[in-house]
């Protein structure tokens, strides 16, 4: 990651598609973005909240973002929110990315 300081994001919300949603309108999930300073730099994660319904309960996925996908987020900043289309279903129950 580039060396500026991505810690004005942190707790920003961002808005997920998914690129396998085929809904007219899609459908989203609204996530927070984290940043998670490591050893190599500063990380970028957007967590999603997924709220208990009838047959699963609540949990969260967290997915840590590459690089081009951090430069396609901070490119779609509109008002101080953030949207991002992830390959992966948004699915709760499908298998989590990079937790």
């Amino acid at each position: 990651m580039r060396t500026f300081d991505l810690r004005s994001l942190d707790g920003k919300t961002v808005l997920v598609h998914s690129a396998r949603d085929h809904h007219n309108p899609p459908s989203a999930v609204r996530g927070t973005i984290e940043i998670r300073t490591e050893a190599g730099g500063q990380r970028v994660a957007v967590v999603l909240e997924f709220p208990q319904m009838f047959a699963t309960r609540a949990h969260r996925r967290t997915r840590l973002l590459a690089e081009e996908e951090v430069v396609r987020l901070l490119a779609s900043e509109n008002n101080g929110a953030f949207e991002l289309t992830v390959p992966e279903s948004l699915d709760p129950a499908a298998p989590a990315g990079d937790a």
